[in-house]
Protein backbone atom coordinates (compact mmCIF):
# COMPACT_ATOMS: atom_id res chain seq x y z
CA UNK A 1 0.00 0.00 0.00
CA UNK A 2 2.87 2.39 0.75
CA UNK A 3 4.18 1.86 -2.78
CA UNK A 4 0.79 2.64 -4.34
CA UNK A 5 0.43 5.72 -2.16
CA UNK A 6 3.90 6.97 -3.18
CA UNK A 7 3.12 6.55 -6.86
CA UNK A 8 -0.17 8.43 -6.55
CA UNK A 9 1.50 11.26 -4.63
CA UNK A 10 4.29 11.52 -7.21
CA UNK A 11 1.75 11.67 -10.04
CA UNK A 12 -0.13 14.42 -8.23
CA UNK A 13 2.98 16.52 -7.70
CA UNK A 14 4.23 16.07 -11.26
CA UNK A 15 0.85 17.29 -12.51
CA UNK A 16 1.42 20.64 -10.81
CA UNK A 17 2.33 23.62 -13.04
CA UNK A 18 5.34 24.20 -10.78
CA UNK A 19 6.95 21.13 -12.34
CA UNK A 20 6.21 21.97 -15.97
CA UNK A 21 8.63 22.27 -18.83
CA UNK A 22 8.94 26.08 -18.74
CA UNK A 23 12.31 27.73 -18.08
CA UNK A 24 12.95 29.25 -14.66
CA UNK A 25 13.62 32.93 -13.96
CA UNK A 26 16.01 33.14 -11.01
CA UNK A 27 16.46 36.52 -9.29
CA UNK A 28 19.84 36.40 -7.54
CA UNK A 29 20.57 39.84 -6.05
CA UNK A 30 19.73 43.54 -5.95
CA UNK A 31 22.31 46.34 -6.36
CA UNK A 32 21.24 49.30 -4.20
CA UNK A 33 24.29 51.42 -5.12
CA UNK A 34 22.71 52.38 -8.45
CA UNK A 35 19.85 54.15 -6.61
CA UNK A 36 22.01 57.26 -6.26
CA UNK A 37 21.43 57.78 -10.01
CA UNK A 38 17.69 57.00 -9.71
CA UNK A 39 18.37 53.60 -11.16
CA UNK A 40 18.09 50.11 -9.73
CA UNK A 41 20.18 47.18 -10.99
CA UNK A 42 19.06 43.60 -10.55
CA UNK A 43 20.84 40.36 -11.47
CA UNK A 44 18.85 37.43 -12.82
CA UNK A 45 19.21 34.29 -14.94
CA UNK A 46 16.72 32.54 -17.19
CA UNK A 47 17.60 28.85 -17.36
CA UNK A 48 15.96 25.75 -18.81
CA UNK A 49 15.34 22.81 -16.46
CA UNK A 50 18.40 20.96 -17.79
CA UNK A 51 20.60 24.03 -17.21
CA UNK A 52 20.66 25.55 -20.71
CA UNK A 53 20.71 29.37 -20.64
CA UNK A 54 17.89 31.29 -22.33
CA UNK A 55 19.52 34.38 -23.85
CA UNK A 56 18.28 37.15 -26.13
CA UNK A 57 15.60 38.50 -23.75
CA UNK A 58 14.95 42.16 -24.64
CA UNK A 59 14.75 44.93 -21.98
CA UNK A 60 11.02 45.45 -22.55
CA UNK A 61 10.36 41.81 -21.64
CA UNK A 62 11.54 42.34 -18.04
CA UNK A 63 9.07 43.90 -15.58
CA UNK A 64 10.15 44.83 -12.05
CA UNK A 65 7.69 44.21 -9.24
CA UNK A 66 8.11 45.97 -5.89
CA UNK A 67 5.93 44.84 -2.98
CA UNK A 68 3.72 42.94 -5.41
CA UNK A 69 3.09 45.91 -7.73
CA UNK A 70 4.50 46.64 -11.16
CA UNK A 71 7.35 49.21 -11.08
CA UNK A 72 8.01 49.48 -14.82
CA UNK A 73 9.93 47.77 -17.59
CA UNK A 74 13.70 47.58 -17.91
CA UNK A 75 15.66 50.38 -19.58
CA UNK A 76 18.78 48.39 -20.34
CA UNK A 77 20.01 44.79 -20.26
CA UNK A 78 23.63 43.65 -20.28
CA UNK A 79 25.27 40.30 -19.69
CA UNK A 80 27.40 39.76 -16.60
CA UNK A 81 30.51 39.36 -18.75
CA UNK A 82 29.87 42.78 -20.35
CA UNK A 83 29.64 44.39 -16.89
CA UNK A 84 33.23 43.24 -16.10
CA UNK A 85 32.30 42.67 -12.47
CA UNK A 86 34.04 40.30 -10.07
CA UNK A 87 32.52 36.97 -9.09
CA UNK A 88 33.80 34.98 -6.10
CA UNK A 89 33.40 31.21 -6.31
CA UNK A 90 33.86 28.63 -3.58
CA UNK A 91 34.68 25.42 -5.48
CA UNK A 92 33.77 22.44 -3.27
CA UNK A 93 35.01 19.11 -4.70
CA UNK A 94 34.48 15.58 -3.38
CA UNK A 95 37.60 13.39 -3.18
CA UNK A 96 36.11 10.46 -1.22
CA UNK A 97 37.10 6.89 -2.02
CA UNK A 98 34.22 6.34 -4.43
CA UNK A 99 35.76 9.05 -6.68
CA UNK A 100 39.08 7.18 -6.78
CA UNK A 101 38.77 5.76 -10.31
CA UNK A 102 37.33 8.93 -11.90
CA UNK A 103 39.17 11.67 -10.01
CA UNK A 104 41.67 12.22 -12.83
CA UNK A 105 38.82 12.87 -15.30
CA UNK A 106 37.15 15.22 -12.80
CA UNK A 107 40.42 17.10 -12.31
CA UNK A 108 40.94 17.45 -16.08
CA UNK A 109 37.45 18.92 -16.48
CA UNK A 110 37.92 21.30 -13.54
CA UNK A 111 41.30 22.42 -14.86
CA UNK A 112 39.81 23.24 -18.28
CA UNK A 113 36.89 25.05 -16.63
CA UNK A 114 39.15 27.25 -14.49
CA UNK A 115 41.64 27.98 -17.28
CA UNK A 116 38.85 29.30 -19.52
CA UNK A 117 37.50 31.77 -16.95
CA UNK A 118 38.42 35.48 -16.85
CA UNK A 119 40.68 36.91 -14.15
CA UNK A 120 37.61 38.62 -12.64
CA UNK A 121 36.55 35.20 -11.32
CA UNK A 122 38.21 34.56 -7.96
CA UNK A 123 38.16 31.00 -6.64
CA UNK A 124 38.74 29.29 -3.30
CA UNK A 125 39.13 25.49 -3.38
CA UNK A 126 37.71 23.16 -0.72
CA UNK A 127 38.18 19.37 -0.96
CA UNK A 128 36.28 16.93 1.23
CA UNK A 129 36.13 13.25 2.06
CA UNK A 130 36.15 12.04 5.67
CA UNK A 131 37.50 15.51 6.53
CA UNK A 132 37.26 18.99 5.04
CA UNK A 133 40.54 20.03 3.41
CA UNK A 134 40.74 23.84 3.06
CA UNK A 135 43.09 23.81 0.08
CA UNK A 136 43.17 27.58 -0.50
CA UNK A 137 41.67 29.73 2.27
CA UNK A 138 41.99 32.84 0.09
CA UNK A 139 40.37 33.65 -3.27
CA UNK A 140 42.72 33.76 -6.26
CA UNK A 141 42.20 34.14 -10.01
CA UNK A 142 40.53 31.14 -11.63
CA UNK A 143 43.35 30.47 -14.14
CA UNK A 144 45.87 30.36 -11.28
CA UNK A 145 43.64 27.94 -9.32
CA UNK A 146 43.90 25.34 -12.08
CA UNK A 147 47.32 24.35 -10.72
CA UNK A 148 45.86 23.70 -7.25
CA UNK A 149 43.38 21.21 -8.76
CA UNK A 150 46.29 19.01 -9.87
CA UNK A 151 47.16 18.38 -6.22
CA UNK A 152 43.78 16.81 -5.38
CA UNK A 153 44.11 13.18 -4.32
CA UNK A 154 41.51 10.57 -3.28
CA UNK A 155 40.76 10.08 0.41
CA UNK A 156 40.97 6.28 0.72
CA UNK A 157 39.87 6.38 4.38
CA UNK A 158 36.66 8.36 3.77
CA UNK A 159 33.99 6.29 5.50
CA UNK A 160 31.89 9.20 6.80
CA UNK A 161 31.77 11.83 4.05
CA UNK A 162 31.69 15.46 5.30
CA UNK A 163 29.96 17.12 2.35
CA UNK A 164 27.65 19.34 4.45
CA UNK A 165 30.56 20.55 6.61
CA UNK A 166 32.49 21.52 3.46
CA UNK A 167 29.57 23.59 2.11
CA UNK A 168 29.16 25.34 5.48
CA UNK A 169 32.87 26.22 5.26
CA UNK A 170 32.28 27.65 1.76
CA UNK A 171 29.41 29.81 3.04
CA UNK A 172 31.61 31.09 5.86
CA UNK A 173 34.39 32.07 3.44
CA UNK A 174 32.03 33.87 1.08
CA UNK A 175 30.30 35.71 3.91
CA UNK A 176 33.66 37.09 4.97
CA UNK A 177 33.74 38.99 1.65
CA UNK A 178 30.68 41.07 2.53
CA UNK A 179 31.30 44.82 2.96
CA UNK A 180 31.97 45.85 6.54
CA UNK A 181 29.55 48.15 8.31
CA UNK A 182 29.98 51.71 6.97
CA UNK A 183 31.88 50.53 3.88
CA UNK A 184 30.37 52.07 0.72
CA UNK A 185 30.38 49.25 -1.77
CA UNK A 186 28.05 46.52 -2.98
CA UNK A 187 28.72 42.92 -2.03
CA UNK A 188 30.35 41.04 -4.95
CA UNK A 189 28.57 38.27 -6.75
CA UNK A 190 29.14 35.09 -4.74
CA UNK A 191 28.29 31.49 -5.51
CA UNK A 192 29.19 27.92 -4.59
CA UNK A 193 30.02 25.22 -7.15
CA UNK A 194 29.60 21.80 -5.52
CA UNK A 195 30.90 18.60 -7.17
CA UNK A 196 29.49 15.60 -5.30
CA UNK A 197 27.56 12.32 -5.43
CA UNK A 198 25.20 13.55 -2.70
CA UNK A 199 26.56 11.32 0.08
CA UNK A 200 27.07 12.76 3.57
CA UNK A 201 27.60 11.31 7.04
CA UNK A 202 24.02 12.43 7.88
CA UNK A 203 21.57 11.68 5.11
CA UNK A 204 18.32 12.98 6.60
CA UNK A 205 16.42 15.54 4.53
CA UNK A 206 16.32 18.06 7.38
CA UNK A 207 20.12 18.41 7.23
CA UNK A 208 20.03 19.42 3.55
CA UNK A 209 17.00 21.68 3.99
CA UNK A 210 18.79 23.56 6.77
CA UNK A 211 21.96 23.94 4.68
CA UNK A 212 20.03 25.16 1.63
CA UNK A 213 18.15 27.71 3.74
CA UNK A 214 21.43 28.91 5.27
CA UNK A 215 22.82 29.57 1.78
CA UNK A 216 19.60 31.32 0.76
CA UNK A 217 19.68 33.70 3.72
CA UNK A 218 23.33 34.47 2.94
CA UNK A 219 22.39 35.29 -0.67
CA UNK A 220 24.71 32.56 -1.99
CA UNK A 221 23.27 30.16 -4.61
CA UNK A 222 24.62 26.60 -4.68
CA UNK A 223 25.21 25.30 -8.21
CA UNK A 224 25.60 21.52 -8.03
CA UNK A 225 27.33 19.20 -10.50
CA UNK A 226 25.85 15.85 -9.51
CA UNK A 227 27.98 12.86 -10.45
CA UNK A 228 27.85 9.36 -8.96
CA UNK A 229 30.71 7.08 -10.09
CA UNK A 230 28.60 4.04 -9.10
CA UNK A 231 25.38 5.43 -10.65
CA UNK A 232 23.59 5.53 -7.28
CA UNK A 233 20.93 8.12 -8.07
CA UNK A 234 19.03 8.36 -4.78
CA UNK A 235 21.59 10.57 -2.96
CA UNK A 236 21.65 12.99 -5.93
CA UNK A 237 18.26 14.23 -4.71
CA UNK A 238 20.12 15.82 -1.79
CA UNK A 239 22.02 18.01 -4.25
CA UNK A 240 18.77 18.97 -5.96
CA UNK A 241 17.42 20.05 -2.57
CA UNK A 242 20.43 22.31 -1.98
CA UNK A 243 20.17 23.97 -5.40
CA UNK A 244 16.41 24.40 -5.19
CA UNK A 245 16.39 25.98 -1.74
CA UNK A 246 19.33 28.33 -2.43
CA UNK A 247 18.10 29.34 -5.92
CA UNK A 248 21.05 27.71 -7.64
CA UNK A 249 20.95 25.25 -10.54
CA UNK A 250 21.27 21.46 -10.58
CA UNK A 251 23.22 19.72 -13.32
CA UNK A 252 23.61 15.96 -13.63
CA UNK A 253 26.65 14.37 -15.26
CA UNK A 254 25.46 10.84 -15.96
CA UNK A 255 28.99 9.69 -16.85
CA UNK A 256 32.49 11.03 -16.25
CA UNK A 257 32.63 12.00 -19.94
CA UNK A 258 29.67 14.37 -19.43
CA UNK A 259 31.34 16.17 -16.54
CA UNK A 260 33.20 18.71 -18.69
CA UNK A 261 30.07 19.58 -20.65
CA UNK A 262 28.12 20.34 -17.49
CA UNK A 263 30.90 22.61 -16.21
CA UNK A 264 30.98 24.45 -19.55
CA UNK A 265 27.22 24.85 -19.29
CA UNK A 266 27.59 26.34 -15.80
CA UNK A 267 30.27 28.76 -17.03
CA UNK A 268 27.88 29.94 -19.73
CA UNK A 269 25.21 30.63 -17.11
CA UNK A 270 27.69 32.70 -15.08
CA UNK A 271 28.75 34.76 -18.11
CA UNK A 272 25.26 35.27 -19.51
CA UNK A 273 23.50 36.29 -16.31
CA UNK A 274 21.30 39.32 -17.04
CA UNK A 275 22.28 42.64 -15.45
CA UNK A 276 19.01 44.58 -15.74
CA UNK A 277 18.65 48.32 -15.12
CA UNK A 278 15.33 49.89 -14.11
CA UNK A 279 14.43 53.50 -13.48
CA UNK A 280 13.42 53.83 -9.81
CA UNK A 281 12.32 56.49 -7.35
CA UNK A 282 13.14 54.38 -4.30
CA UNK A 283 15.46 55.88 -1.71
CA UNK A 284 16.38 52.50 -0.26
CA UNK A 285 15.84 48.80 -0.93
CA UNK A 286 15.29 48.00 2.75
CA UNK A 287 11.86 46.69 3.79
CA UNK A 288 10.85 46.17 0.16
CA UNK A 289 10.15 42.91 -1.64
CA UNK A 290 11.39 42.55 -5.23
CA UNK A 291 10.55 40.10 -7.99
CA UNK A 292 10.72 39.93 -11.78
CA UNK A 293 8.31 39.10 -14.54
CA UNK A 294 10.18 37.84 -17.61
CA UNK A 295 7.83 37.19 -20.50
CA UNK A 296 5.36 34.84 -18.78
CA UNK A 297 7.82 33.65 -16.12
CA UNK A 298 7.63 34.79 -12.50
CA UNK A 299 10.88 34.87 -10.51
CA UNK A 300 11.41 34.15 -6.86
CA UNK A 301 11.04 37.08 -4.45
CA UNK A 302 13.91 38.76 -2.60
CA UNK A 303 13.58 40.98 0.45
CA UNK A 304 15.97 43.97 0.29
CA UNK A 305 19.60 43.11 -0.48
CA UNK A 306 19.91 40.25 2.01
CA UNK A 307 18.78 37.64 -0.45
CA UNK A 308 16.05 36.42 1.92
CA UNK A 309 13.22 34.83 0.00
CA UNK A 310 9.67 35.82 0.86
CA UNK A 311 7.79 32.54 0.59
CA UNK A 312 4.35 32.78 -0.97
CA UNK A 313 2.36 29.80 -2.06
CA UNK A 314 0.84 29.98 -5.54
CA UNK A 315 -2.62 28.56 -6.19
CA UNK A 316 -1.11 25.42 -7.73
CA UNK A 317 0.66 24.62 -4.45
CA UNK A 318 -2.68 24.70 -2.65
CA UNK A 319 -3.96 22.21 -5.25
CA UNK A 320 -0.95 19.97 -4.56
CA UNK A 321 -1.41 20.30 -0.78
CA UNK A 322 -5.12 19.48 -1.09
CA UNK A 323 -4.39 16.45 -3.30
CA UNK A 324 -1.68 15.21 -0.92
CA UNK A 325 -4.06 15.63 2.04
CA UNK A 326 -6.77 13.64 0.25
CA UNK A 327 -4.31 10.85 -0.58
CA UNK A 328 -3.13 10.69 3.03
CA UNK A 329 -6.75 10.48 4.20
CA UNK A 330 -7.44 7.65 1.74
CA UNK A 331 -4.33 5.82 2.87
CA UNK A 332 -5.29 6.10 6.55
CA UNK A 333 -8.84 4.98 5.73
CA UNK A 334 -7.43 1.93 3.95
CA UNK A 335 -5.30 1.05 6.98
CA UNK A 336 -8.30 1.44 9.28
CA UNK A 337 -10.51 -0.81 7.12
CA UNK A 338 -7.74 -3.37 6.89
CA UNK A 339 -7.35 -3.44 10.67
CA UNK A 340 -11.14 -3.80 11.06
CA UNK A 341 -11.21 -6.80 8.75
CA UNK A 342 -8.32 -8.43 10.57
CA UNK A 343 -9.91 -7.88 13.97
CA UNK A 344 -13.24 -9.27 12.74
CA UNK A 345 -11.55 -12.35 11.31
CA UNK A 346 -9.66 -13.06 14.51
CA UNK A 347 -12.81 -12.61 16.60
CA UNK A 348 -14.79 -15.06 14.42
CA UNK A 349 -17.66 -12.63 13.67
CA UNK A 350 -20.57 -13.85 11.44
CA UNK A 351 -19.66 -13.89 7.79
CA UNK A 352 -15.98 -14.05 8.62
CA UNK A 353 -13.79 -17.08 8.91
CA UNK A 354 -11.55 -17.18 11.90
CA UNK A 355 -7.97 -16.98 10.75
CA UNK A 356 -5.55 -19.06 12.76
CA UNK A 357 -2.74 -17.05 14.24
CA UNK A 358 0.56 -17.55 12.51
CA UNK A 359 3.27 -18.68 14.84
CA UNK A 360 6.29 -16.37 14.65
CA UNK A 361 9.33 -17.91 13.09
CA UNK A 362 11.99 -18.79 15.60
CA UNK A 363 15.39 -17.47 14.50
CA UNK A 364 17.69 -20.37 13.74
CA UNK A 365 21.25 -20.20 15.07
CA UNK A 366 23.98 -20.11 12.49
CA UNK A 367 25.18 -23.73 12.40
CA UNK A 368 28.51 -24.45 10.82
CA UNK A 369 27.93 -27.02 8.07
CA UNK A 370 30.10 -30.09 7.86
CA UNK A 371 33.06 -29.63 5.52
CA UNK A 372 31.79 -32.21 3.03
CA UNK A 373 28.49 -30.23 2.73
CA UNK A 374 30.01 -26.81 2.16
CA UNK A 375 30.05 -25.14 -1.26
CA UNK A 376 33.04 -22.84 -1.71
CA UNK A 377 32.91 -19.76 -3.99
CA UNK A 378 35.48 -17.03 -4.66
CA UNK A 379 34.67 -13.40 -3.81
CA UNK A 380 37.31 -10.70 -4.25
CA UNK A 381 40.23 -13.09 -4.08
CA UNK A 382 39.03 -14.93 -0.95
CA UNK A 383 36.72 -17.90 -0.43
CA UNK A 384 33.06 -17.90 0.45
CA UNK A 385 31.34 -20.74 2.29
CA UNK A 386 27.67 -21.24 1.43
CA UNK A 387 25.15 -20.43 4.19
CA UNK A 388 23.27 -23.20 6.02
CA UNK A 389 19.77 -23.73 4.66
CA UNK A 390 16.83 -22.35 6.63
CA UNK A 391 13.26 -21.25 5.87
CA UNK A 392 12.92 -17.61 4.73
CA UNK A 393 11.37 -15.09 7.15
CA UNK A 394 7.57 -15.09 7.16
CA UNK A 395 7.46 -16.90 3.82
CA UNK A 396 9.40 -14.06 2.15
CA UNK A 397 12.80 -14.42 0.53
CA UNK A 398 15.61 -11.92 0.29
CA UNK A 399 18.79 -11.61 -1.74
CA UNK A 400 21.92 -9.52 -1.24
CA UNK A 401 23.12 -8.16 -4.59
CA UNK A 402 26.70 -6.88 -4.82
CA UNK A 403 26.81 -3.34 -6.28
CA UNK A 404 30.33 -2.17 -5.30
CA UNK A 405 33.51 -4.19 -4.71
CA UNK A 406 34.68 -7.68 -5.63
CA UNK A 407 31.17 -9.12 -5.30
CA UNK A 408 29.62 -6.71 -7.82
CA UNK A 409 26.88 -8.47 -9.78
CA UNK A 410 26.85 -11.53 -7.48
CA UNK A 411 23.63 -12.56 -5.72
CA UNK A 412 23.53 -14.15 -2.25
CA UNK A 413 20.21 -15.57 -0.99
CA UNK A 414 19.52 -14.76 2.67
CA UNK A 415 18.61 -18.13 4.20
CA UNK A 416 18.73 -17.95 7.97
CA UNK A 417 21.82 -15.78 8.37
CA UNK A 418 24.53 -14.37 6.12
CA UNK A 419 27.79 -13.19 7.67
CA UNK A 420 30.30 -10.86 6.02
CA UNK A 421 33.98 -10.26 6.75
CA UNK A 422 37.55 -10.93 5.65
CA UNK A 423 37.79 -14.30 7.41
CA UNK A 424 37.34 -17.23 4.96
CA UNK A 425 34.65 -18.92 7.09
CA UNK A 426 32.09 -16.16 6.41
CA UNK A 427 29.17 -16.63 4.04
CA UNK A 428 30.56 -13.71 2.02
CA UNK A 429 34.31 -13.56 2.54
CA UNK A 430 35.67 -10.22 1.27
CA UNK A 431 39.37 -10.29 0.48
CA UNK A 432 39.80 -7.21 -1.73
CA UNK A 433 38.76 -4.40 0.65
CA UNK A 434 41.17 -3.51 3.46
CA UNK A 435 38.49 -1.41 5.21
CA UNK A 436 36.40 -4.54 5.86
CA UNK A 437 37.01 -6.15 9.26
CA UNK A 438 37.68 -9.83 9.90
CA UNK A 439 34.16 -10.17 11.35
CA UNK A 440 32.19 -7.26 9.92
CA UNK A 441 28.41 -7.70 9.93
CA UNK A 442 25.55 -10.13 9.48
CA UNK A 443 22.12 -10.10 7.82
CA UNK A 444 19.61 -12.40 9.50
CA UNK A 445 16.04 -13.46 8.77
CA UNK A 446 14.01 -12.79 11.91
CA UNK A 447 10.26 -13.32 12.15
CA UNK A 448 8.64 -11.68 9.13
CA UNK A 449 11.60 -9.48 8.26
CA UNK A 450 15.35 -9.11 7.95
CA UNK A 451 17.82 -7.47 10.34
CA UNK A 452 21.39 -6.25 9.85
CA UNK A 453 23.88 -6.20 12.76
CA UNK A 454 27.38 -4.82 12.95
CA UNK A 455 29.84 -7.32 14.48
CA UNK A 456 32.15 -4.75 16.05
CA UNK A 457 33.81 -3.70 12.78
CA UNK A 458 36.47 -0.99 12.77
CA UNK A 459 35.16 1.11 9.87
CA UNK A 460 31.48 0.52 10.48
CA UNK A 461 28.43 -0.84 8.70
CA UNK A 462 26.14 1.65 6.94
CA UNK A 463 22.52 1.44 5.79
CA UNK A 464 21.65 4.09 3.18
CA UNK A 465 24.62 6.17 4.36
CA UNK A 466 23.80 5.98 8.10
CA UNK A 467 26.27 4.20 10.35
CA UNK A 468 24.73 1.44 12.47
CA UNK A 469 24.76 1.92 16.23
CA UNK A 470 22.25 -0.90 16.89
CA UNK A 471 20.60 -3.73 14.92
CA UNK A 472 18.26 -2.34 12.24
CA UNK A 473 15.31 -3.76 10.32
CA UNK A 474 15.77 -3.67 6.54
CA UNK A 475 13.45 -2.71 3.71
CA UNK A 476 13.48 -3.69 0.06
CA UNK A 477 16.12 -1.68 -1.81
CA UNK A 478 18.21 -0.72 1.24
CA UNK A 479 21.94 -0.26 0.58
CA UNK A 480 24.32 -1.98 3.02
CA UNK A 481 27.91 -0.71 2.95
CA UNK A 482 30.83 -2.43 4.70
CA UNK A 483 33.80 -0.12 5.21
CA UNK A 484 34.44 2.06 2.14
CA UNK A 485 34.48 0.01 -1.06
CA UNK A 486 32.02 -2.85 -0.52
CA UNK A 487 28.27 -2.37 -0.89
CA UNK A 488 25.22 -4.60 -1.34
CA UNK A 489 21.57 -3.95 -2.14
CA UNK A 490 18.86 -5.99 -0.38
CA UNK A 491 16.03 -7.27 -2.56
CA UNK A 492 12.98 -8.69 -0.72
CA UNK A 493 10.35 -10.67 -2.58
Amino acid sequence: MWRAFSILLLLGICASPAFGEKPRCRLERIDAEALKDDRLRVYASVVELEGQVVDGVAPGEFVLRVDGKSAGRAEKVNSFSQAHEEVDVALVVETAAQYNKVLDQVKDALRDFLTDQPATMKVSLIAFGSDVDPRTPTFIGAPMMSGQVDDLSPDDDSVEVKMVDAVYDAIRRLRALEPQKGERRTAPRRLIVLVSDGLNVKMDRATFKKLGDEALHAGIPIHTIAFSPIDERGPLLNLGELSKRSHGTFRWAKTADEFKGQLDNLAEEVRKQYVITFKSSLSSTEKHVFSLLCRDLHSNALGGTAGIEVKRLGWYWWVVIGLAGALVALFLLGLWLQSREKAAAEAGLPGKQKTPKRQPAVPQPAVQARPQQQAVLAVGGAQRVAAPQAAPAGGRSATLVGVIGGATGRRFPVRGVITLGKAPHHTIAIGDDQTVSTNHCEVRAEGAGFVVRDLGSTNGTFVNGHRLTAPQWLNDGDLIRCGVNTQFKLRIE
